[in-house]
């Protein structure tokens, strides 16, 4: 599954995951905006749900923050 949501998330959200007992090896990056389009116009994202999610927040990024913005 994948998912696009607004999150406020720690300084130190990014870097090496998992359970070592199952074998994960997740590794998560924090990039801006700006850089993601940069590698998703250079190339350099070549994974389907990252690119996906890239355009897909390329598109709604303005109604989410909206949304955000209105909620209490």
């Amino acid at each position: 599954y994948t998912y696009l949501a607004l999150a406020d998330l720690p300084d130190d959200a990014a870097g090496l995951g998992g359970v070592e007992g199952e074998a994960e090896d997740i590794r998560a990056h924090l990039v801006d905006f700006d850089t993601l389009m940069t590698l998703v116009d250079s190339g350099e994202v070549n994974n389907a749900p990252l690119l996906v999610l890239a355009m897909a927040l390329a598109r709604r990024r303005d109604d989410i923050r909206r949304r955000h913005r209105a909620m209490p």
